[in-house]
Parts: structure tokens; sequence; C-alpha cells
């Protein structure tokens, strides 16, 4: 797809083109996600236990540094996914049900396409002022807008 400047704009078939990656990508950033979230609780427990300050060469202390830093690439790596996938075009909604949105055209009236992990293709899409990821104002892609 070639670049344009604004915002990408994508066929059925472009959006649809990305699904394998992100078939690949959804459970890697849940997985790097619940790694921060069990990092980050076992952070809170040394910082109790660093709390008042213990000597330098408190095990601990040790281990807290170390869990800082290994939380700190696991939040990068999650961020730079997502910053990939934004400027891929597509739009991470609800990472824990997989939703995703494509920018798209129906006719002249712009729309975004959506999917959900799951599915095999597009097969909704919902009018810009409908941007809440709802599932209920999901409409069949035969369905024109208006």
């Amino acid at each position: 797809m070639p670049r344009r400047s604004g915002p990408t704009v994508f066929t059925v078939e472009d959006a649809n083109s990305v699904i394998p990656d992100l078939r690949r990508t959804l459970p890697e950033l849940r997985r790097v996600r619940r790694q921060i979230e069990r990092l980050d609780d076992r952070v809170g427990i040394l910082q109790i236990l660093c709390d008042p300050p213990v000597t330098e060469g408190n095990p601990d202390l040790r281990e807290l540094r170390s869990l800082r830093l290994r939380s700190e690439r696991e939040i990068s790596r999650f961020e730079t996914a997502l910053s990939k996938m934004e400027e891929s075009g597509h739009h991470l909604i609800d990472l824990d049900r997989g939703v995703v949105h494509f920018q798209a055209r129906q006719g002249a009236v712009p729309i975004l396409l959506c999917w959900k992990e799951g599915e095999n293709e597009i097969r909704h899409w919902h009018s810009l002022e409908e941007g809440a990821p709802d599932e209920r104002r999901r409409k069949p892609l035969s369905d024109p807008p208006g």
C-alpha cells in the first residue's frame, strides 16, 4: 500500500491482509502486558520491603532494581508494538477482546472497518460518530451508510 500523508484509508482487502499479523501480535501484546503486571506486583512488594531504606548489599534492593529495569524494557516493547500498529493505520480498541478498527470509506462517507479476534475477515463497519467499541453498533458490510 503506498504511503500517503494523513490517515491511512483501508479497503476491505487491505484490512483483511493485516489479519494474519494481528493474530500474532494481539496474543503477544497480552503476554507482555501480563508480564508487566507480574513485574509490577513484585516491584510493589519489594518497595515495601525496602522502605525504610535498606543497605546497598540487601538482596531485596538488588532484585527491586533489576525488576524495575525489566519492567521498563517490557513497557517499551509493549508501547513500541502499539505504536507500530497505529503507524500502520490500524487502531487497537480493546486488547482483551481483540477489537481493531481500520479507517475506510464507503463511497464518500468515512467509516471504520471492524475486526474482532476470532473472525476470519472484516465483515462489519460503523460510522465515525459511533466510534465506541460497542458490538451492537456494528453493521454488516452489505449495509451501506446513510
